[in-house]
């Protein structure tokens, strides 16, 4: 899901740039996200598990992109499930399901372009089909990273750790990490959407937000790891977080303004917050795990104690 109405509301923000423009610079890019792209022109293959490598020669086609354009890639794959997304990813699960039995009936009914439209939404990609993508990187001496959890944050570490210059991604979850330069939107012809978080809190619309901010701006609206609280978008949380400048103020003020706020939603935009700051990645430079920022760093209201056991 990413975070809800972010991109729309940085629209303005965005700017239409070709990927030669960064010739000679590090770019990592979300595995999955290809993966997912290249699985939708060969779903019935893979939900029916016949043999196809559609999927890997989609991937390879837009590594070439980049490899033209003059950048070095880092691939990063998604690696263990985050506890945190333990009831989102549940949710996900059921809905495929859905959607493949619903392909497979309309299959059964001699119905191949319209089981076509369910078996994409149905499709699951397996550490086998990424396995075949790695295999393929490993043959063209592409380097990869597969995350202790998401790539997400692997990707924010990277690019803030100056390990990489910018991060090729469809999902807007990285600029709530605080990932610095975010590439948004690549098509066949190498042209994507680039947003400069710094740029971006440099505008007068965005005076006093620091990075902390906004990523509280972004949980307000609603991430993969916390609901909204109803009545409350992306228009609503920017306009609490400027006014008021931390989510435990903005919070008091929605239950004192009628809002519907959970009974445990101060606690869960908490380790929502942690998540977003601690998340565990791996340091290529030391070879082993550490937090994406140090806990106790940060500034979040009651940090200090030891991370919730669901952060990953």
């Amino acid at each position: 899901m990413g975070i809800s109405g972010l991109l729309p509301f940085l629209k303005k923000h965005m700017k239409r740039t070709h990927v030669s423009s960064f010739r000679g610079k590090r770019v990592a890019i979300d595995g999955y996200s290809w993966l997912h792209r290249g699985a939708y022109s060969c779903s019935s293959d893979l939900c029916l598990n016949r043999p196809t490598r559609k999927y890997v020669d989609y991937f390879l086609k837009r590594l070439q992109t980049l490899l033209d354009s003059g950048l070095e890639p880092v691939v990063v794959f998604d690696g263990g499930s985050l506890p945190m997304k333990r009831d989102e990813n549940e949710s996900r699960r059921n809905a495929k399901r859905q959607n493949f039995e619903k392909g497979k009936a309309l299959l059964a009914q001699g119905k191949p372009e319209a089981a076509e439209e369910f078996f994409q939404r149905a499709v699951n990609i397996s550490p086998a089909h990424a396995k075949a993508v790695i295999d393929a990187l490993k043959a063209q001496r592409v380097e990869f990273v597969v995350a202790p959890y998401e790539a997400d944050s692997q990707m924010a570490y990277l690019a803030q750790k100056g390990l990489v210059d910018l991060v090729l991604t469809e999902d807007s979850d990285l600029l709530a990490y605080g990932c610095p330069e975010v590439l948004f939107k690549f098509d066949k012809q190498g042209f994507a959407q680039q947003v400069s978080l710094a740029e971006v809190l440099a505008q007068p619309a965005f005076s006093g937000f620091t990075k902390g901010m906004f990523t509280e701006m972004c949980i307000l609206s609603g991430c993969d790891f916390l609901p909204s609280v109803p009545k409350v978008g992306m228009k609503k949380a920017y306009d609490f977080m400027k006014k008021l400048r931390s989510h435990g103020a903005v919070i008091k003020r929605l239950r004192y303004s009628g809002y519907k706020v959970p009974q445990t939603y101060q606690d869960d935009f908490r380790r929502a917050l942690m998540v977003f700051r601690h998340q565990t990645v791996y340091d290529p430079e030391a070879k082993r795990l550490i937090h994406l920022r140090p806990v106790g760093s940060g500034g979040v209201e009651g940090e200090g104690a030891d991370p919730p056991e669901d952060l990953g």
